[in-house]
């Protein structure tokens, strides 16, 4: 949990990173990579999307920055968000929940069945179809050192702020996310073969046998990744988000419009497994009901980001959820029906809260 959270620059490092850490941990301690999927993601999800300083944050300020230009709010898209993020319930709820699961030990629904699995010794389901994470090779039989870990992983961290602030000339937000992240991940690689190869930790047959192992892995990602992309296109294309709008537009009261525009959002990221999107759509639909209704703008922004986010926790074409059934080898559908009855409650509790707050 706290690997996830602390690298929160870039969700899919935040996730590959913490399934590589936890996954060899969780079958020492007979912890369920089910379990371990869950916890990774939701506290991913949840930091990513109320730390502004990254690639959710800028997204997001753009887009309010848009409704700012045609006139629906005043003031600076960093304030206003600021100021919505105590309304983003759907992932502050995430992160207790993850704590309460983690301390009390409590398990419940398809995550019991899976838990008592891993206490049994048996890593994965009968019959269950990993992502990744299988691939076999030689092990390295040389002591462990905390710097193994620690120098290619800070490497990468620290190269993506850079590489953002490299192509955006000067300016973080304005960089490209997907140059940066490449380039972290190469000086990663490079630092790693660099540190490993001369300090003699492994030969140069062995660094690439082992890089080529984690290369293959990604294959089945890439192209899951790219019939996900495919359909959130689709989904854009037809106009769905827009579509739903309309169906439901002057049917609730005013003071609904908050949980509304919540459930609003989460079927449709449900839907269409993306949160981004998702905001494009409905942070500018929950800023222009706000101010139709007389209603604290920063609530309805913060019900668009909650419901974008619980649909990046359900979806089973959300990025997210296939990079962390991924990164702790996990069959993609096992880890997406266990966690999503821990999810629902959530966004159940969610949603009542934003009712209240609407009224109140």
């Amino acid at each position: 949990m706290l690997t996830s959270m602390i690298i929160f620059i870039e969700s899919s490092i935040s996730l590959m990173s913490a399934g590589t850490v936890s996954r060899d941990l969780a079958d020492h301690y007979r912890v369920s990579r089910e379990k371990m999927a869950y916890v990774i993601q939701s506290s991913c999800v949840a930091t990513c999307s109320s730390v502004m300083i990254n690639g959710w944050g800028a997204a997001m300020m753009a887009i309010i920055g848009v409704q700012i230009s045609r006139g629906y709010l005043e003031g600076e898209p960093f304030s206003i968000l600021l100021a919505s993020m105590p309304y983003n319930l759907m992932a502050w709820l995430s992160l207790l929940g993850v704590l309460f699961y983690i301390f009390s030990g409590v398990s419940w629904g398809p995550m019991a069945k899976a838990d008592k699995r891993a206490l049994q010794g048996q890593v994965l389901r009968q019959g269950a179809l990993p992502i990744a994470g299988n691939q076999q090779v030689e092990p390295v039989t040389v002591n462990g050192k905390a710097s193994y870990f620690i120098v290619p992983l800070l490497t990468i961290i620290f190269m993506v702020p850079l590489g953002l602030w490299v192509t955006g000339n000067g300016n973080i937000t304005a960089g490209s996310g997907s140059t940066a992240v490449f380039w972290a991940v190469m000086a990663g690689t490079f630092i790693s073969l660099v540190y490993f190869v001369g300090g003699r930790v492994l030969s140069l047959d062995a660094f690439f046998r082992h890089l080529l192992a984690g290369y293959s892995d990604m294959i089945p990602l890439g192209a899951i990744m790219s019939l996900a992309f495919l359909v959130g296109d689709l989904s854009a294309d037809l106009q769905t988000g827009q579509y739903i709008t309309q169906l439901i537009d002057g049917v609730l009261p005013a003071e609904l419009s908050a949980a509304f525009v919540f459930l609003i959002a989460a079927v449709m990221s449900l839907a269409t497994g993306t949160s981004w999107g998702t905001f494009a759509i409905m942070i500018p639909i929950g800023i222009q009901i706000g101010v139709a209704a007389d209603l604290d703008p920063h609530l309805l922004i913060g019900a668009s980001i909650s419901g974008a986010i619980f649909g990046d926790m359900t979806s089973p074409i959300s990025d997210t959820g296939i990079v962390s059934s991924m990164a702790t080898g996990n069959d993609h559908i096992d880890h997406i029906r266990t966690q999503f009855p821990y999810i629902l409650v959530i966004g159940l509790i969610s949603c009542v809260l934003f009712a209240f707050l609407g009224s109140w």
